[in-house]
């Protein structure tokens, strides 16, 4: 039996003047390990790493096929998708020490050759010399303590200032596109560790500067939370179940750093962001999409779980479609997201839903992208232990599913068509796809405390003015710690190719604009297939679905900073407007025709503020337009009462 578990039995003592020690409390906590996640090659990863003083970047290579011959994505949630870096030990991601380069003595060498070249002065090499010593002697005595106490040493948060002061000084001198090249993007890549490949992808580890930092932070705070809870005479909460999963989800976030640069094929430096992580280890790729036919690494589970509460969602509201539910994954670029909802539908079915069909369809514009995630599909399916199985005479979910797989066609583009052969569409990050990166300097200059700083509790959307259809969302936090401007400073003169310091302020962005051709097309394309369509990403506002006349069903933020849920629909309300008329003119109200018009245009207006999912609701049975009618004149009269009150 494999050894995953590490049982803990944490006890609750009192100890009185005596010293005598009285048990008030014990409780066992089982910490259960996922062998596939990466993570157990840590400890030994760090030893070879301090066998050549620490400094390092190191590279690991995709397992670009799987076991049954399928090209895979890569995953930190399934090392099998990494080659292994030592020895036989997928997941490890340093090299045997005779194998690993150390950067202590290239920094050097390469800053003695910019200084005998020319493009730095005595001076200017005197202090980036002094910088790098300082920063390499701190970060190898920090990797030290890491390794063989903990990260509530101080001399982890005090690489992190030396790693900061190093990026300033570089910043200060190195101010060439030769200098930046040589030494700037050398400095960036200590501690990260390159996914060798077509797409510039990374992988930041525990031993990253500002990661080290990131995971001591955590510690300490978790470390401060438990002795208050343990030492203060009262303890006192709003909600303690809300309390703790929102600690839990703050601890669950990167922290720092959520943008770095990675090398492209071409060895040119590429901006990439954090799309997942696991164990203290983050993977991260581009923000916007690399190529024609790239498909993105991104996890999948979060937006499974997505379609298949929508989809509970829309059988609630219409029983009917379960015996004949049409599910569309439009323009997904994560390769895994089709066998991760049929994993997810399968918990639909049930004793009670028995007859249950779905039909699960997989659209994509790019052919390319279509026969990879095909190729994903029918190579993953039969490996996939959670999968129930299936025979001639299998009575479940899968026996019971159909999946197809066909290239979307232009055919329909800015066409009307009566027919909408989908209920539902999906579209997984496919408006931030069409996005583009802008760096913004920011109004403030306020530095948070490292202790204090927690990124998840900050807002990632930049505010946009009224009938604004542009929606830019920041690529990071847009308030950072000293260290961590000093970083975003080092990576922004890398990225633009330009002299920048920290006092810019600069913060990457994402933005996009539904003026953009290539987004409407798309838009107006999934609208027609589908009655809904979720769109599942970061970007999307519902005030750009609604200028475009877009019903949105359903607007839901992340509780933190990832991607908003936005339901929006184009059916046809001709019908609700008919009822609703009928509902008025059956009150025996004092008005003419006219006056009953505009009255009905103005409830159902004001039902779409309320609540997109009512209005489609009333608009297929009657007596839920009763209902509708109900819920805005009871809100105007709510609002009445309270403006005399006041």
């Amino acid at each position: 039996k494999a050894a995953l578990q590490i049982k803990f039995e944490v006890s609750l003592m009192e100890r009185d003047s005596q010293a005598n020690e009285t048990v008030l409390k014990k409780i066992q906590l089982i910490w259960s390990y996922t062998p596939s996640h990466i993570g157990l090659s840590l400890a030994d990863d760090l030893g070879r790493l301090l066998e050549k003083g620490g400094v390092a970047c190191t590279q690991v290579y995709r397992r670009v096929v799987s076991k049954k011959g399928g090209v895979q994505s890569v995953s930190l949630d399934d090392v099998s998708t990494l080659e292994a870096t030592f020895s036989s030990d997928s997941g490890s991601l340093v090299p045997s020490a005779s194998k690993l380069t150390s950067l202590r003595a290239e920094i050097r060498r390469r800053t003695d050759d910019l200084r005998n070249k020319g493009w730095l002065s005595e001076e200017q090499h005197k202090d980036i010399r002094a910088a790098w010593k300082t920063f390499e002697d701190s970060y190898a005595q920090g990797l030290l303590d890491f390794q063989k106490v903990g990260l509530h040493v101080p001399s982890v948060l005090q690489q992190s200032d030396a790693y900061a002061q190093l990026l300033d000084v570089l910043l200060t001198h190195a101010r060439t596109d030769v200098c930046r090249a040589e030494l700037v993007a050398e400095v960036l890549s200590v501690g990260t560790v390159q996914v060798v490949g077509d797409q510039p992808t990374l992988i930041i580890p525990p031993w990253h500067p500002e990661r080290l930092k990131a995971l001591a932070v955590k510690t300490q705070r978790t470390c401060a939370l438990l002795t208050h809870l343990l030492n203060a005479e009262s303890v006192k909460f709003g909600d303690r179940d809300i309390f703790f999963k929102e600690f839990f989800e703050e601890l669950s976030h990167s922290f720092y750093p959520e943008v770095a640069m990675a090398k492209q094929a071409n060895n040119t430096p590429a901006l990439v962001t954090v799309t997942s992580t696991v164990n203290g280890y983050s993977l991260l790729e581009s923000p916007v999409k690399a190529g024609e036919s790239s498909l993105s690494d991104t996890s999948p589970l979060l937006a499974a779980k997505q379609v298949r509460e929508l989809i509970e969602r829309y059988v609630g509201l219409q029983p009917h479609k379960l015996k004949n539910l049409n599910v569309l994954l439009y323009n997904t670029d994560a390769a895994d997201l089709p066998l991760a909802v049929v994993k997810e539908l399968s918990g639909l079915y049930s004793s009670d839903n028995t007859e249950m069909q779905c039909s699960l369809s997989v659209r994509h514009t790019d052919a390319k992208s279509l026969s990879s995630i095909y190729a994903e599909l029918v190579n993953k399916s039969a490996d996939d232990v959670d999968l129930p199985l299936v025979s001639e005479i299998s009575d479940n979910f899968i026996s019971k599913l159909r999946v197809g797989v066909s290239q979307s066609s232009h055919d329909t583009h800015g066409k009307q068509i009566d027919f909408k052969p989908f209920d539902i569409a999906f579209l997984h990050d496919v408006v931030s796809r069409t996005a583009t990166i802008e760096w913004i300097s920011v109004p403030w200059s306020d530095e948070r405390p490292s202790l204090e700083h927690a990124p998840s509790r900050w807002s990632y959307r930049k505010v946009a003015g009224e009938g604004d259809l542009k929606s830019t969302t920041f690529l990071t936090c847009p308030w950072q710690t000293s260290t961590g401007w000093s970083y975003l400073a080092a990576v922004a003169a890398l990225d633009r190719k330009d002299a920048v310091t920290k006092e810019n302020r600069l913060i990457p962005t994402r933005q996009i604009s539904l003026q953009h051709p290539v987004l409407a097309e798309i838009m107006d394309d999934a609208h027609q297939q589908a009655e809904w369509v979720a769109t599942y990403d970061e970007l999307l506002d519902k005030k750009q679905l609604q200028h475009r006349d877009i019903t949105v069903v359903r607007y839901r933020r992340d509780s933190t900073n990832g991607r908003n849920m936005i339901v929006s629909s184009t059916a046809d309300l001709r019908l609700l407007g008919g009822l609703t008329r009928r509902r008025l003119s059956e009150l025996s109200l004092p008005f003419d025709p006219h006056v009953l018009d505009q009255i009905t245009e103005r409830i159902k207006k004001d039902a779409l503020s309320i609540s997109g999912q009512i209005v489609l609701r009333a608009a297929r049975r009657g007596i839920s337009a009763g209902e509708m009618l109900g819920l805005v004149l009871s809100r105007y009269l709510i609002a009445d009462e309270l403006s005399v009150i006041n």
